[in-house]
């Protein structure tokens, strides 16, 4: 079992022991043969949030105290580079796509950065000071995913549209995100044309899993644009295409409430992409469901 915690559950669990001490959530996880899944953004959201608060001496004790527990990371900023690498590769041989494995291991494979020898004998909580310190646009940027989708969001038609849109329009919309995606992440558009790859792509969500759901919840924050501030709907954006890859995760309100629609709906395309049953609202509904 792999769980991946929001920011704000693992400072809750360190600062305050709630819902459950450290210790009995090290046992709980032992008892499931679980780890604890520390992602770049995790680790970074949750120390910016304690450095932003002034509470600098109190990292390195939130860092022990989670990788006390059985952990492993994952690097979800790769996903998309591999599920649209592979999907390029499947698609151009007529072919399906082969199963991404975006664990890595160690933490600092997860920043996506280049890190100099002198950080390879370093700690988690001594890497994240460093570059605080000394090269803070390198924690920034998994800071971004608000201005990314703001960005995103001023170009797509109104969420009024969207809302009445039917599949053709979603269709458009998905190769438009597709196209934008393969161009960020440096790859040559496929000889075939952009339509055809992108329909190829949308008609199985489990072809490329992570970009599908992300998309999906980047329409569904389109639609709820104007009914709830910015800032609020998209924290924990950047874990949204690790979901695939995870057996559970905790998400804050109200993009728990997003998931869960997007889960249903994609449900209704092919039923074993039941994101639903994996995604909580915090930690304690966790031990809810699995005692």
């Amino acid at each position: 079992m792999r769980l991946l915690l929001s920011a704000d559950d693992l400072i809750a669990l360190y600062e305050r022991s709630e819902p459950i001490t450290p210790e009995q959530f090290k046992a709980w996880l032992q008892s499931r043969d679980g780890c604890l899944v520390l992602t770049g953004t995790s680790v970074v959201e949750t120390s910016v949030a304690l450095l932003e608060a002034g509470k600098a001496s109190e990292l390195r004790g939130l860092v022990q105290t989670v990788t006390a527990v059985p952990v492993c990371y994952l690097k979800e900023i790769a996903i998309f580079v591999e599920e649209l690498g592979g999907a390029l590769i499947a698609f151009g041989r007529g072919k399906e796509p082969l199963t991404v494995d975006p664990y890595v291991a160690k933490w600092s494979d997860t920043l996506g950065i280049s890190l100099g020898k002198s950080y390879v004998s370093q700690g988690i909580a001594e890497i994240v000071t460093h570059l605080w310190r000394t090269a803070p646009e390198a924690l920034r940027h998994f800071h971004r995913y608000q201005e990314i989708l703001a960005e995103e969001l001023a170009s797509e038609p109104s969420a009024l549209a969207a809302n009445a849109a039917p599949r053709d329009f979603a269709l458009q919309q998905f190769e438009r995100y597709t196209e934008r995606q393969l161009k960020l992440h440096g790859f040559a558009l496929p000889q075939a044309g952009i339509s055809v790859f992108a329909s190829w792509v949308y008609s199985n969500p489990l072809r490329c899993p992570g970009l599908r759901l992300a998309f999906e919840l980047n329409q569904e924050v389109v639609k709820h644009a104007n009914k709830e501030p910015a800032e609020t709907g998209l924290r924990g954006l950047g874990h949204i295409h690790a979901i695939p890859y995870v057996d559970g995760i905790t998400l804050q309100r109200p993009l728990f409430e997003h998931c869960q629609s997007v889960s249903r709906s994609l449900q209704r395309v092919d039923p074993t992409m039941d994101y639903g049953d994996r995604t909580f609202a915090n930690l304690r509904s966790v031990l809810d469901q699995w005692p």
